[in-house]
């Protein structure tokens, strides 16, 4: 009998897979809670190594761990660490072809795999469900965990389906993980995976290393540049769409700053190599729309940059949070100006199109891609949303928007950003290649790489990476392709070149346009949820005398009290220093001399703040400044333009 191929204590699997003597704090009371058979509902920050409380209880337990994930990004990237590591992986996604699904669920059946990554969309799927119940699940881990409620920020309505799909399992715990619930949301995400009995083991969100700002500033780029300037070592700038990461990216780079951009838009390959070239060190700055960070491990980030506020808490926290994860200094700025509440409002009201805007897209895309009324339940395609965009004679914010909300009732299922990777699939046997080499042998190099490298790809659709042989073989990637391309055109093999297209998945048979109906009732509570979220948001910009790591704490239900000391407030009172009833006087000289101003001139005339400096000359800048934002902040004065004061009457 063979014995079991994997350490059974924890810590062994720890040091050998990972490398690390100790676990950090709070994983292994999970680890020990999901190894006693226990269901847990755990909650950590961003950074706080959640994926190794469930990989390590799959490996110590013979069987196979089933994850749940709702981004095919992430559920690749971890799929290649534990490759990485030696554990064998595989993450079920719409990209890959029907009989290749197949195949590799029956091999999750044998024991092939020690974890096997789905999104919760797959959880519905018959062929899935008859396989399930026939493999030997030791965990079921959900990614994510917030995703389940409609008091979460990232409501997916497919997490409804995790309870069904226990049902199939054998009896295996359950561990549900986020970083980004509130008491409320973890009440919610409880009922919703009926697991009323779970643990609740929950780490502080507090990150007594990160300093939160929120930096008021009509020039953003001179913000920028000060901060980079200030604070050495690596930093993410996040923006909201793909144009902005390139021009700020180009902006930087003339400024002699090693910045480059990143978003889904690019290029597999393009998007590994600026990966790879920010995380060893070559790039310092990454540019970046929201789609760069999701399990990407760097620790030594310096600073995490907002140029326009995120639209919620449980957005910015996560993002914050990708700084200073090696628990030294790090700094997470919020850059705002007068406009951005506005543009903010804006932003919103477009993520709910008209009704007939959404129907209108529906029908489109249903004849884009020809799915006769009544079919196409299941199917994938590719998406180009520019194209469907031109169709629908709108933008393409207008119909990304009009897909989402067809998302939200459950209509389709859009991928985003999802990268498929190359395939190829050989159509004659080893004596043809044999012949056409023999025939052609400026194919042979490239023949006999493919045979070397790809297995299985006699039987079924098998990766491959162009780059790879390209490097492999000292030739140049396009020529790679067009050979390809040609042994295709000979019938020797089929080649699908790889996407990044966004994939797109009927949910239900197509329907004719006007038999959509929006429930009324859970449009409007989900809608009234990203509204609440986004005033949060908004608060947290624009208020001005409160810590902001015990804002965020509070957001998340974790009262504190005690001032972080790093934040911009917390710094403000510090160089400030002054005792009351002094900074009562201080405030009241500036009331007086704006007063004092207004009466030679017009009542409601601007106060240069600069001039009070000069009628003040015996006190610091500084102080003369806070006294300023308090005076602003209780409503006494108004700041017009970062540069003038008038009185409120």
């Amino acid at each position: 009998m063979t014995s079991y191929p994997y350490p059974t204590d924890p810590h062994v699997v720890l040091k050998k897979y990972w490398g690390y003597d100790e676990f950090r704090n709070l994983q292994e009371d999970i680890i020990v809670a999901v190894l006693a058979g226990q269901d847990v509902l755990a909650l950590m920050p961003t950074g706080g190594g959640k994926s190794i409380c469930y990989q390590i209880p799959i490996i110590v337990k013979a069987g196979t761990g089933l994850i749940i994930s709702p981004l095919i990004a992430l559920m690749k990237d971890q799929v290649m660490q534990l490759q990485k590591r030696g554990i064998p992986a595989i993450a079920i996604t719409s990209a890959m072809k029907t009989k290749d699904i197949e195949r590799e669920l029956e091999n999750c059946i044998y024991g092939k795999y020690k974890m096997l990554y789905v999104s919760p969309e797959r959880l519905k799927s018959e062929m899935f469900i008859s396989r399930a119940e026939r493999m030997n699940i030791n965990l079921l881990a959900i990614d994510e965990a917030h995703c389940i409620s409609q008091w979460g920020y990232d409501f997916r309505s497919a997490y409804l389906e995790i309870p069904h799909i226990k049902n199939y399992l054998n009896k295996c715990p359950m561990l549900a993980l986020t970083a980004t619930a509130t008491d409320i949301t973890s009440v919610d995400i409880l009922e919703k995976l009926a697991i009323p009995n779970a643990i609740i083991l929950k780490k502080s969100f507090e990150r007594k290393n990160l300093s939160y700002s929120v930096l008021y500033d009509e020039d953003k780029l001179a913000a920028i540049k000060r901060i980079l300037k200030n604070v050495p070592g690596s930093s993410v700038i996040y923006v909201r769409n793909r144009q902005k990461t390139e021009d700020l990216a180009k902006i930087l780079q003339l400024e002699n700053i090693r910045a480059d951009f990143y978003h889904a838009g690019l290029e597999h390959y393009l998007r590994d190599r600026k990966q790879e070239d920010w995380i060893s060190g070559k790039t310092r700055v990454i540019v970046s729309t929201n789609a760069f960070g999701m399990g990407i491990d760097k620790a030594d980030v310096r600073t995490v940059i907002h140029l326009e506020l995120p639209e919620s808490m449980e957005e910015y926290y996560q993002e914050a949070g990708r700084a200073g994860r090696d628990e030294k200094k790090a700094y997470a700025v919020l850059l705002f100006n007068a406009g951005d509440p506005r543009e903010v409002r804006e932003r919103f009201d477009l993520q709910y199109p008209p009704l007939e805007t959404i129907r209108r897209v529906y029908h489109i895309l249903g004849n884009i891609y020809k799915i006769a009324y009544g079919s196409g339940e299941g199917m994938s395609y590719d998406l180009d949303l520019n194209y469907l965009a031109s169709q629908s004679q709108t933008t393409a914010t207008t119909v990304y928007n009009a897909l989402k909300r067809l998302e939200d009732e459950e209509y389709i299922f859009l991928n985003e950003a999802a990268h498929h990777p190359s395939k190829i699939k050989i159509l004659t046997n080893n004596e043809e290649l044999y012949r056409f080499q023999i025939d052609y042998p400026l194919f042979e190099p490239l023949i006999k790489i493919i045979l070397r490298t790809t297995e299985g790809a006699f039987d079924h659709y098998a990766t491959i990476y162009e780059t790879d042989y390209s490097r492999l073989l000292q030739m140049d990637r396009k020529l790679i392709i067009k050979q390809l391309h040609q042994l295709m055109q000979y019938d020797l093999l089929e080649y699908i070149p790889e996407s990044d297209l966004p994939k797109i998945t009927f949910v239900t048979p197509r329907l004719d346009s006007k038999s959509i109906i929006f429930q009324s009732e859970r449009f409007n509570l989900l809608k009234a949820r990203k509204e609440e979220r986004l005033q949060a948001a908004l608060h947290y910009a624009t208020t001005r005398n409160e810590c902001r790591s015990s804002m965020l704490l509070n957001y998340f239900d974790e009262k504190k009290n005690r001032r972080c000391g790093l934040c911009d407030y917390c710094l403000r009172r510090h160089d400030t220093t002054l005792h009351p009833k002094t900074f009562e006087a201080l405030s009241e000289a500036i009331l007086d001399i704006i007063s004092e101003e207004n009466n030679n001139n017009n009542p409601q005339s601007l106060y240069k703040i600069e001039l009070l400096f000069s009628r003040m000359p015996l006190v610091q800048r500084n102080k003369i400044m806070e006294a300023v934002r308090f005076l602003i902040d209780h409503k006494k004065i108004v700041l017009q333009d970062h540069t003038y004061i008038r009185l409120i009457e």
